[in-house]
Parts: structure tokens; C-alpha cells; sequence
């Protein structure tokens, strides 16, 4: 999507230049081809940085078991001590090297990405581990840090710099892990201080065993493998060796580090002010140098007076700020770091990324009754927080500063031109005029109606990941909750087998993303189970691996995706329900594409009828006709059925080729003004055309005879 390129940063007030600021060069351009202007601000602001301020920083515990409350306890801490928050958050990707168990714990792209939100920025590093002698790994060589001959790893780096060599492809399977995750940091426009191949001369970790110039093609095959092969454009590339001494041997180059580094655990000089200075005039002060982890918090107040050059701190994590005994960092001493002027903090942060909002989904008004209820929505999206305000005839509407606006009741006074007005530090886009008309009937209220649709079948990998179309119909915006559930569907009570186990979902209008969640729980989880109790849906446990989205929309068409995390695959669910009955658009079919198996393999969808009297409603099982389109591997006769849910449950049409239904003539008017395609005729799609009362339904596709193959399934309201 367009954004807009070589974005200056934006300071508040409190990053003032101080006046005794040593000058130096301008900072390098990123290394990253393409880089995204987040990463050019992040860089050109730490670069500001330099000998004036701090920013403070803290490591989160990396993930070893589905508690995220632990990820907390050191920023729980700080803020209980100090009342602020660090601005840097320091990750670590330890489990992805560790096996699929222990990979699933690992869930911090989550919160990195709220952290972002929040105007945070984000570390990370990578102890990678490699095998070792007793079958486990480990980032540590015999010997060193209590590994022993059977616990260290004995990975060579040397032979893994050659392609084609055992340990080249276990080096690229492992680092591939963490691009994966980087990617979706990506996606949400979030800029990464990488610290991979960390204390890299130090001697104790394997990446450093076999010497400088090994451990610079190690360097050089993730730069390509990031920048080229994965397209990563959001990486600040960090070069940190172990002390000064391996500045000069070690350096990559120029042309792939974009800032140095150095980590300390010195209690009794934590502030490394000579470090500091030759650190920056290593690269002539063209590379920002920062403290990437360190045990005792620096001082500032000796920040400016002994030119110290780190542009930021992070302490390591669990004791290392906790106990006072293990770093020297006592109550008082916290308090004094994270209050200290010269000491930047979470709230302090600008909006260093704060891109001009661009409006992924305008507001659409059109005509409308009087009584009726109106939501009018709009979705921009930009790095950094967005604010809001609805705008009637070129005034500001009190209040209406969200990205929905709710009119409750339509009148006459109603009727006129509005716009949405999106901002962020980065600029201000407004959105093109909507008019709302007046209708010359008043409202009634609707009869009946489409309230929630889903679709069940197997998410698999790669192509085969289980997509749902949607369509809303109608002026305004509509409201709704979007869910795709996996991991609960194997617990009681419905107690499926080969469930996906982790659930990603993403939703989309034409190619444009719109949105993405992996656990629903991550972010406001209150709010999310206020509106699954508002939608009447089943409710999830606390810290499942479904995944939920709230979104409004105006007219349109939607499609929403479900994939396994990891690449898994399995069953899974999409639901899409909606939380505002009472507005002018509906919800008026879904589709899914996808292979019809056996058992709980099949594809099931379902639906509700709400309102009084009954509801035209189009099911259809396209399976032969899908041959027409390219389609491979089709279900050569679907049969399909439905029923209301119950135990057991009850049967209330069923088909096999549509052209043999009694009611075919009306089948093939009816598809047309619903927006389905036609059908040939004869041909073996199974279709379904019934009036239904209130209540819920499910669909089902199988194979004639227990056949298998690609369908399509499809449910309209067909009015």
C-alpha cells in the first residue's frame, strides 16, 4: 500500500538539543535495501540522541511455558517503582531454535507488535541453538557457561558458511524460523533493532568459536537471506561484539551494519563512557552506538558531563533489575534512571514512525429512512496511533471520535455530507464526502434476517489454508465479529479430532489486508468478550489459540483466512456474526472454498435466521461446475444437507443435483439477484432453496458414495 517515503522524525518538547551537544556526522542511510521510513526515523532519532539522552530499555523473560503473565514481571516492576514504563522492550527468539514444543510458547511477535502500538520500540537477539551430543541444543560450546562435552553444542560455523553442507541448511532452517516472525513485525510497519550473532568475539557462543572472518560470512549469509530472499525491509542491523578489542577484526562492513553495540555487566563503571566514545568513533560517528544489554543501569547523571555516546540502554531480564543484590540496581537507583531527565521513557517516546493515515475503507452513507439506524465506519491505517473525527457539512459532529459513527434514529436534521478525518503525528488524510439521503418511506423494521455465518473445514498449508468470502449489503457500516476458532474445537463439548492447534487469521477486501489477530486474548480481552457475549457465541478459555477480530465495514466484499501457526494444519472454524442488528446493512452470504473429506473433515457451514417471519435462503454445494473455472481435483458429486443443530439433529432438506430439485425454476431465478453464477443444467451441484423461521442451521457438503474432492460452499440470503 502507498506510504509516504523519507519521513523527517518528529521530537516532542522534552528532546530539545541540549546546548553542550557534541556535534557529529549525519547517521548512514539503512543498509537494508528498500528499508521502510520507519527504520531511517528510529535511526536519525537515536543518532539525535547522542551524548544529550537515553533511552531507557528492558528485556522481556523469554516465553518457556503458555504463561504470559511472566513476560510482565520486570515492566509490572518497573512501573510499580517508578510509575513509568522502558521504551525499548527487548525480545529474544531462544525457543524458536529449540523444537516444535517449545516453538508454540513462543508468542512475543504479539506483543511487540502492541508494544509498538503503544509507541514502544522494539529489540531483538537470537540465541540460536544448535544440536549436541546428548540429542538436545544448546547456543553454548563445551565448556563454556557449564555446558558440558555432552551438552554443548559442537556445531561447526566454519562448515556452515558453504552452501550445500549439512550444517549451511540446518544454519538456514533455523534463521528462517525467526524471518517468519520478523515478517509479521513487518507487516504491521514495525522497525527492529536486529542483534543477531550477539558478543560475537567473546568466544562463548558458537558463531564465535571459529573466528572473525567465519563469523563475517555467517553475518553477510542472514543479511542476504533476510534482505534478499525474505524481503525484509524493517531491520535496523545491529553489530555487537563483545568489547572494543573486536571492533576493527570483527566488523561486517559498512555496507551491512547499521549501528554497534555493546553489552556490559560491569557493576562498578556501567556507564563505559571511554567504550562509549570508541565505539563512535570506530565508524566517525556515521553508526548509532548503544548499550544493547547491560546489568547495572547507567548513569545519567554523568551522561553529558563525561560524553557518554549510548543512545540507549536495556537491561537483561528476571534478576538482573529485581534484585539489587545480583546488579547493584536498588529501588533508588531505578527510581533516579527511569525519573531522570536525561533518561527517556515510554511516554516520552515521539511518534518516530508516524506515517499520513491512508483510508483502506471509506465511509459510504447513501439513502437512508427516518427511524432507521445508521452506522457509518471508515478504516485507516498508519504507523503510529490514529485519531478521529466525523465531520457533518464541514463541521466537527461533539463526540464522534471514533472510526464508526452511530446514528441511533434518523431525521430529518440527519441528512447531509460527512466525512471521517484520520490523524497521526505523521500528518492528517481526510476522507472523500458521503451523503446521507432521506428515504421517502419511513423505516419499518425488518422481518427476518442473516445474524451469523460461518464455515467449517480443514485450514491446511500453503493453498490449501481455509478461506471465507462474506458480503454485506446495504448504506452505512456493519458492525462485526470475526472469529477463527481451532484449538477449542477439541475440548468439550465439541470434542473434534485433528483440530488446528493454532489459529491465525487475516481479513482482506480484494487483495488489501485489512486486519490480523493470532490469539484473540492479546490486546483488549475484555472488550473481545463483550462482544462474543454480545453476538451470542460461544465463549473461549482464557488463553486459547483461537484467534478474533472486531471490525466495522461498510458495503462490500470480505474475505477472512485461517492458517495454522508453524504451518500446521487441521480443522478450524470461521464465524462471522453480527454485533449491530438494528443498522441498514446485512449480512447476506458466505463462501468457502476448500477439500470435502470424510468425517469431521467434511466442510459444515452455518447460519442464523433472525426477526420475525421467515427468510429466502440460497444454499448451494458447487463442486463439477468448479472444473469450469480450472479448478483441480473437484468433488465429482456433492451432496448436501441441512439440518438444525440438536443431539441429535434435525433434518430439514437435503439435495444432490440441483437440476433433479422440484423447485429448479426457482433455484435458477433466484440465483441471479442473490449474486450467485449460474449453474449448468443438468449438472450434479446440489442446491438448496428454502424459507426458513428464526432459529439456527447448519449445512453440510459430502462426496456421493464417500467421495472426495474440492467444493464450494455457498449460503445467500436470497430475498
Amino acid at each position: 500500500m502507498p506510504y509516504p517515503q523519507g519521513l523527517l522524525p518528529r521530537f516532542i518538547a522534552s528532546l530539545v538539543a541540549i546546548a553542550a551537544a557534541v556535534s557529529h556526522a549525519a547517521v548512514d542511510a539503512p543498509v537494508s535495501p528498500g528499508a521502510l521510513p520507519e527504520v531511517r526515523s528510529l535511526m536519525e532519532f537515536m543518532d539525535s540522541l547522542t551524548g544529550k539522552k537515553m533511552l531507557s530499555g528492558q528485556f522481556e523473560l523469554p516465553e518457556w511455558d503458555d504463561d504470559t503473565a511472566k513476560q510482565e514481571t520486570e515492566f509490572d516492576f518497573l512501573y510499580q517503582k517508578t510509575g513509568k514504563y522502558p521504551a525499548i522492550r527487548g525480545f529474544d527468539f531462544m525457543r524458536w531454535s529449540q523444537g516444535a514444543d517449545a516453538q508454540r510458547y513462543q508468542r512475543d511477535a504479539e506483543r511487540a507488535i502492541e508494544w509498538h502500538k503503544r509507541g514502544g520500540i522494539i529489540t531483538y537477539c537470537y540465541h540460536a541453538a544448535m544440536p549436541t551430543p546428548d540429542g538436545g541444543r544448546n547456543f553454548y560450546p563445551p565448556g563454556t557457561s557449564g555446558a558440558t562435552a555432552q551438552t554443548g553444542t559442537t556445531f561447526d560455523a566454519s562448515k556452515a558458511i558453504t552452501p550445500g553442507t549439512d550444517e549451511y541448511k540446518e544454519m538456514i532452517r533455523i534463521i528462517d524460523l525467526a524471518a517468519e516472525e520478523l515478517k509479521k513485525l513487518q507487516d504491521a510497519r514495525v522497525p527492529v533493532l536486529w542483534r543477531p550473532y550477539h558478543e560475537c568475539s567473546g568466544g562463548w557462543f558458537w558463531w564465535g568459536t571459529k573466528g572473525a572472518g567465519t563469523f563475517k560470512e555467517l553475518w553477510k549469509i542472514m543479511f542476504k537471506r533476510y534482505t534478499e530472499h525474505h524481503g525484509l525491509k524493517n531491520l535496523i542491523w545491529v553489530f555487537n561484539p563483545a568489547d572494543a578489542n573486536g571492533l576493527a577484526t570483527w566488523y561486517p562492513g559498512d555496507e551491512y551494519v547499521d549501528m554497534v553495540s555493546l553489552d556490559t555487566y560491569d557493576n562498578g563503571n556501567p556507564n563505559r563512557a571511554v567504550d562509549s566514545r570508541t565505539f563512535h568513533a570506530f565508524t566517525s560517528g556515521r553508526k548509532v552506538v548503544w548499550l544493547s544489554e547491560n546489568g547495572r543501569l547507567p548513569d545519567p547523571d554523568r551522561l553529558v558531563e563525561d560524553d557518554v555516546r549510548w543512545t540507549g540502554f536495556a537491561t537483561w531480564y528476571r534478576d538482573f533489575i529485581t534484585n539489587p543484590a545480583r546488579s547493584g540496581n536498588t529501588e533508588a537507583i531505578i527510581k533516579t534512571v527511569f525519573q531522570h531527565e536525561r533518561v527517556i521513557t515510554l511516554d516520552e517516546v515521539p511518534a518516530l514512525w508516524a506515517t499520513k493515515p491512508v483510508f483502506q475503507i471509506v465511509p459510504r452513507a447513501g439513502y437512508a429512512q427516518r427511524g432507521s439506524k445508521v452506522v457509518l465506519c471508515g478504516l485507516a491505517l498508519a504507523s503510529g496511533p490514529i485519531s478521529y473525527q466525523w465531520k457533518k457539512n464541514g463541521v466537527d459532529i461533539p463526540g464522534a471520535t471514533s472510526s464508526s459513527y452511530v446514528i441511533p434514529e434518523v431525521t430529518n436534521g440527519d441528512a447531509g455530507d460527512y466525512v471521517l478525518v484520520a490523524t497521526t503525528q505523521g500528518g492528517t488524510t481526510v476522507s472523500p464526502v458521503t451523503t446521507l439521503s432521506l428515504m421517502i418511506a419511513d423505516y419499518t423494521p425488518p422481518t427476518a434476517y442473516l445474524y451469523n455465518i460461518s464455515a467449517r473445514a480443514k485450514a491446511g498449508t500453503g493453498d490449501n489454508v481455509l478461506i471465507v468470502g462474506f458480503a454485506i449489503r446495504g448504506a452505512g457500516s456493519k458492525r462485526v465479529l470475526i472469529r477463527a476458532v481451532g484449538p477449542t474445537l477439541g475440548a468439550s463439548p465439541f470434542n473434534l479430532g485433528g483440530v488446528l492447534p493454532d489459529c491465525y487469521l487475516t481479513l482482506y477486501q480484494d487483495q488489501t489486508q485489512l486486519a490480523v489477530n493470532n490469539d484473540w486474548y492479546i490486546g483488549d480481552k475484555i472488550a473481545m468478550e463483550a462482544a462474543f457475549a454480545s453476538a451470542g457465541a460461544f465463549g473461549l478459555p482464557s488463553k486459547s489459540w483461537d484467534s478474533a477480530l472486531v471490525v466495522s465495514l461498510p458495503e462490500g466484499n470480505y474475505t477472512a483466512v485461517a492458517k495454522g501457526r508453524l504451518d500446521t494444519s487441521g480443522v478450524a472454524i470461521i464465524e462471522v456474526y453480527d454485533l449491530d442488528t438494528e443498522a441498514i446493512p446485512r449480512l447476506t452470504n458466505i463462501s468457502t472454498r476448500g477439500m470435502v473429506g470424510t468425517g469431521a473433515e467434511q466442510i459444515f457451514g452455518g447460519f442464523a435466521v433472525r426477526g420475525s417471519g421467515d427468510q429466502m435462503v440460497l444454499a448451494r454445494a458447487v463442486g463439477p461446475t468448479l472444473g469450469n473455472f480450472g479448478v483441480a481435483g473437484i468433488l465429482a458429486d456433492p451432496v448436501m444437507a441441512m439440518d438444525i443443530p440438536g443431539n441429535p439433529p434435525t433434518p430439514v432438506a437435503s439435495n444432490d443435483n440441483w437440476s433433479e430439485s422440484a423447485n429448479k425454476t426457482d433455484i435458477a431465478a433466484t440465483s441471479g439477484p442473490a449474486g450467485a453464477f449460474a449453474l449448468p443444467d443438468p449438472s450434479k451441484d446440489a442446491v438448496i432453496l428454502r424459507s426458513l423461521p428464526s432459529g439456527n442451521y447448519t449445512v453440510m457438503i459430502s462426496g456421493k458414495s464417500g467421495t472426495t474432492g474440492v467444493a464450494l460452499l455457498e449460503v445467500y440470503k436470497a430475498d
